[in-house]
């Protein structure tokens, strides 16, 4: 998948909470500066509602040990 893509992905994802996004011709620069392609990638498709850990790790396909703060 392209970098575009991803970007494209996340924003829709983004849209679909209850604050939405306006369409721009700014949004997608934006979002470029203010979020990583590996945070784009990695949020994209986490639900709104709460989720445990385990839950979060099984959807993202990861050990739950790595999600884990490390503060």
């Amino acid at each position: 998948m392209s970098e575009s893509e991803i970007y494209q992905n996340f924003i829709s994802w983004l849209g679909k909470t209850w604050w939405g996004l306006p369409e721009s011709d700014q949004l997608m620069p934006l979002i470029k500066v203010r979020y990583t392609i590996e945070d784009a990638a990695y949020s994209t498709g986490i639900p709104f509602s709460g989720s445990d850990l385990e839950e979060l790790a099984e959807l993202k396909g990861r050990d739950p040990v790595d999600l884990k703060p490390c503060f």
